[in-house]
């Protein structure tokens, strides 16, 4: 089988694996916000990265919640947003999604 991962976040990665094997992986791909002081997820160099997989049978992102107290309100905010958009890429390419736990990443 051929599984995309999705490890969420600005500092995440996306790797295809095939038969449960890594066979291909690349660093999320960010770009700056605006203002230029933040990364934020760049969702259409994720699409051709993904695009670039092949066809898959599926993809899997990791189901974080964030830990009150280590990011505030804002960092949770950003967080919630680039998983949304990535899995919204996910959807939108046709690709069936599954959550997982952090401890079924492992």
């Amino acid at each position: 089988m051929r599984i995309i991962g999705i490890d969420p976040g600005v500092n995440g990665a996306v790797v295809l694996m095939v038969n449960d094997q890594p066979v291909r992986t690349e660093r999320m791909p960010t770009m700056k916000n605006k203002g230029g002081k933040k990364k934020v997820l760049d969702g259409e160099t994720l699409a051709f990265v993904l695009r670039g997989f092949g066809d898959v049978d599926g993809a899997v992102i990791e189901n974080v919640q964030p830990v009150p107290g280590t990011a505030g309100a804002s960092g949770a905010f950003q967080y919630g947003k680039t998983v949304g958009m990535a899995a919204g890429i996910v959807i939108g390419m046709g690709i069936q999604l599954e959550w997982i736990t952090p401890t079924q990443w492992k």
